[in-house]
């Protein structure tokens, strides 16, 4: 029996799946406690086009993403700053985005904030930036292979000029 599972069911399957259940487990379990529903192959194959239509529109938000990232070519941000260029503070990955949805425009950040990735090169995955200067970064987005390059730089007490 081909079911839509309403609930994650450990050991079966996840929410909106659809999974083949024995008749005996679909009427003693799923059906008694409402965690599935029955499907019909017709609402199988319109579910399967509603992914992989989100899949296409997922994938090109990724892509349209990672170019308008790599028109940019220089993203500032602006930090305290103490002596030597030490800055007051760093410049995590999360500020890294937070500037990059603001540089975009809230109207063209089309992906899940959560869902990018920035890395700084020569930086560990968790890593910061402390010091002001320019750096190397890339920014994709989780689970597609784009990835769009661009200069951070970072300045201390004034404003920034690219």
């Amino acid at each position: 029996m081909q079911v839509l599972l309403l609930q994650t069911i450990p050991g079966t399957g996840v929410q909106n799946e659809v999974v083949m259940l024995s008749p005996a487990y679909w009427s003693n379990v799923v059906q008694k406690k409402g965690l599935g529903r029955l499907v019909t192959d017709e609402e199988v194959q319109i579910l399967d086009a509603g992914k992989q239509q989100k899949a296409t529109e997922s994938k090109q938000a990724a892509t349209e993403f990672c170019k308008k990232v790599t028109a940019m070519s220089v993203l500032c941000v602006t930090r305290k700053e103490g002596e030597g260029g030490k800055l007051f503070g760093k410049v995590s990955a999360k500020d890294v985005i937070a500037s990059l949805k603001d540089a975009l425009g809230e109207a063209e950040f089309k992906v899940e904030e959560k869902k990018v990735k920035v890395e700084i090169e020569g930086k560990g995955k968790n890593d910061s930036i402390k010091t002001t200067g320019e750096f190397e970064c890339k920014a994709g987005v989780a689970g597609f292979d784009d990835v769009g390059k661009f200069t951070l730089k970072v300045v201390g007490g004034e404003e920034c000029e690219t």
